[in-house]
């Protein structure tokens, strides 16, 4: 299965945390065809805090062959369960077509373009440990947490980043310092940060564009549907 990852690509980044890093317990991969010596897909259900009812499922297909993609999903799908797919922008039609979708979102995936990044000192910025045990950097107004970049998952080369702000105090110049401090963090870690960030986001996308992240036209929507039955 892992050669139909890219550990190193950024596209490839969230499934190959999934696929290869996640809790094992709480895992099922799926592979297809059966019994054969090398996969040409799989799809890989996990349970998340994101939503404690529905599995996130990722995947990965050979999407250029639709009626076997298809089949890979039926292989290892239950038909009327409710999902969270989290998949790449070239299988929306795929996925419009044999799911009924209740909801979807998309997300760019920025990337630190360490050549163009800018440290910025921020005597306000202090260093926490978040809820999951990795670094949380935060700026504090008025006794509240008005600005936070913390990590959501890493792996060997990357990780992800996510952002949170208080909307009563949502201040440009605190969200580049706390994204600054966080990707110094982790590029200090050897790996290098991503951000991913929903279409229309546009304070945290130009905060973190502005301290070195860059576009790369990667792309991923988030799917909240379920398996239509198999005609």
């Amino acid at each position: 299965m892992r050669h139909l990852l890219d550990e190193r690509d950024p596209a490839d980044a969230r499934a190959v945390y999934y696929a290869l890093q996640y809790d094992d317990a709480r895992t099922q991969i799926t592979t297809y065809r059966p019994n054969a010596p090398r996969a040409i897909g799989y799809v890989c259900q996990s349970r998340t805090g994101y939503d404690l009812f529905r599995p996130l499922v990722t995947m990965r297909l050979p999407i250029h062959h639709l009626d076997e993609s298809a089949a890979i999903l039926y292989h290892s799908l239950i038909p009327g369960s409710p999902l969270i797919l989290n998949i790449p922008e070239a299988y929306m039609p795929l996925v419009m077509g044999i799911f009924d979708i209740f909801a979807e979102e998309e997300y760019k995936v920025l990337v630190l373009d360490q050549g163009r990044y800018r440290p910025i000192l921020n005597v306000l910025v202090t260093h926490e440990t978040a809820s999951n045990g990795l670094p949380s950097y935060v700026i504090r107004h008025q006794n509240q947490r008005a600005a936070v970049a913390s990590i959501n998952w890493q792996i060997n080369h990357f990780a992800d980043m996510a952002l949170t702000f208080d909307n009563k105090s949502r201040r440009t110049a605190w969200a580049e310092s706390i994204v600054a401090a966080l990707s110094g963090h982790i590029v200090d870690q050897g790996r290098i940060p991503l951000l991913t960030v929903k279409e229309g986001d546009d304070f945290s996308a130009e905060a973190a564009q502005s301290v070195g992240f860059v576009d790369l036209g990667v792309r991923e929507y988030m799917v909240e549907a379920v398996l239509r039955p198999q005609t």
